[in-house]
């Protein structure tokens, strides 16, 4: 299950990030990529567009596992982004940046330090719901 949500999200960034695919050409457009994070005109809805588009991703990675995983949920958001960058490179109308990157790498972390939190808290009260077990030695 944990698969199918994290993979239905990815294609959901992809198709977000890229559309409509009718912008895709042949060549690429190098001289447009913002190598430099911050250095352009800054668009602070775009980054919190950003940050709000991968939470989910990171939070997905992270749920359904005893410990959490955050820094492979990064890596992972981190490829993604530079995959949909790459793409974009390709396409009229989008313009890659790597403002864009540490925007949506920030909201996978995000997402996967609230999963996080949110197993941990869950994992304390189902313990602390548990009857205390007697130590036989003790009765």
């Amino acid at each position: 299950m944990r698969r199918t949500v994290l993979t239905a999200i990815a294609l959901l960034i992809v198709t977000v990030t890229i559309w409509p695919p009718s912008t895709f050409v042949g060549h690429s457009h190098w001289d447009q990529v913002e190598w430099i994070p911050f250095t352009h005109a800054l668009h602070p809805l775009d980054i919190l567009l950003n940050v709000l588009l991968f939470t989910p991703f990171g939070a997905a990675f992270v749920s359904g596992h005893r410990r959490a995983p955050i820094v492979p949920a990064v890596l992972a958001a981190a490829l993604l982004s530079l995959s949909v960058e790459t793409v974009q490179v390709y396409c009229h109308g989008h313009f890659p940046t790597m403002t864009d990157v540490l925007s949506n790498v920030t909201g996978a972390w995000l997402g996967a330090r609230l999963a996080a939190r949110r197993s941990a808290a869950a994992v304390a009260a189902q313990r602390a719901a548990e009857p205390r077990l007697r130590n036989p030695r003790q009765a």
